[in-house]
């Protein structure tokens, strides 16, 4: 089974190859992420769910770090994790090109 980060990886590359292949998805990414990925893959996301785009340019690079585990989960946590969006997240990274279909399991 692939890892959280794997599979939020798989996601991030999804999301990139849809924005290079499509400049209005990408300009759409950019002003409003979760509007812009309920639309392009026909789905309503959780609202604790957010998106953050930022654009990188020839001198500004971006590292996003893994959160910090604290432990143990909380139940709401555990509920996401085992039911929710890791649930969706790990279906993605299963079935490359398959972000539709995976988002829509929530």
């Amino acid at each position: 089974m692939p890892s959280i980060i794997e599979v939020k990886n798989s996601i991030n590359t999804e999301l990139i190859a849809n924005a290079q292949a499509d400049p209005m998805f990408r300009k759409a990414l950019l002003e409003n992420p979760r509007a812009a990925i309920e639309k392009k893959f026909r789905v309503s996301l959780p609202p604790e769910i957010e998106f953050k785009v930022v654009e990188e340019s020839a001198t500004i690079n971006y590292v996003v770090l893994p959160a910090v585990s604290g432990g143990e989960l909380s139940d709401a946590d555990l509920a996401t994790v085992t039911g929710g969006w890791f649930t969706c997240l790990r279906a993605c990274a299963e079935s490359k090109g398959e972000t539709q279909k995976a988002l829509a399991r929530f």
